[in-house]
């Protein structure tokens, strides 16, 4: 346990220095914006809109570590609720090998979200937000609802990579529950 603390502070010490070399440069938080409080989308008529294409999967946290593949589109508007971020829907295709199924299962998922921008560092963005979905397909319906945080990384003006996770809590029931499972996207953006 004392290695342990030690590690987690040598971790935290390391991150600190890190943050500071950093700070000095080209990093930018994202500005209260008081006079557009809850504005939808931004003064310019351009460049609003994002549209993005990703393929990845989810694998199961708990048990036999069952895992899915699929692809997602999204279809997302800058806004400010505070702070500058996006909001969207999205629907994802999944398929899962099954092994009490033969041919295994389809998945769908429509969800909406909404990201804030939490920081830039040159061609880098970082998203944080959370989503509300419906689950269906070879199964039962579900509602869910989770924390995300998306990671952009723009290529030019209009085209961005992304890497996406989220990790969802089945609501359908009374209680919240999670459903134990890590989602995970990767894929290209583009802005228009």
């Amino acid at each position: 346990m004392k290695y342990m603390k030690t590690l987690v502070g040598v971790l935290f010490a390391t991150a600190l220095f890190a943050t500071t070399a950093i700070a000095a440069s080209d990093l930018q938080w994202p500005q209260f914006n008081s006079t557009n409080l809850f504005g939808f989308g931004t003064p310019a008529a351009t460049d609003n809109w994002t549209l993005s294409f990703g393929g990845g999967g989810m694998t199961t946290t708990t048990g036999d570590s069952q895992s899915a593949f699929g692809v997602n589109l999204q279809l997302g508007h800058k806004d400010t609720v505070f702070i500058p971020g996006e909001v969207g829907i999205r629907q994802v295709i999944n398929w899962s090998s099954t092994p009490n199924l033969n041919g295994g299962a389809w998945g769908l998922n429509t969800a909406v979200y909404q990201d804030w921008k939490v920081l830039t560092y040159k061609s880098f963005e970082l998203y944080a937000g959370g989503n509300a979905a419906l689950l269906y397909g070879n199964r039962n319906l579900a509602w869910t609802l989770g924390p995300e945080v998306e990671a952009r990384l723009w290529l030019k003006k209009d085209v961005y990579t992304f890497f996406r996770t989220e990790y969802n809590f089945d609501i359908s029931d009374t209680a919240l529950k999670s459903q134990d499972t890590f989602r995970y996207i990767l894929g290209v953006g583009f802005n228009f």
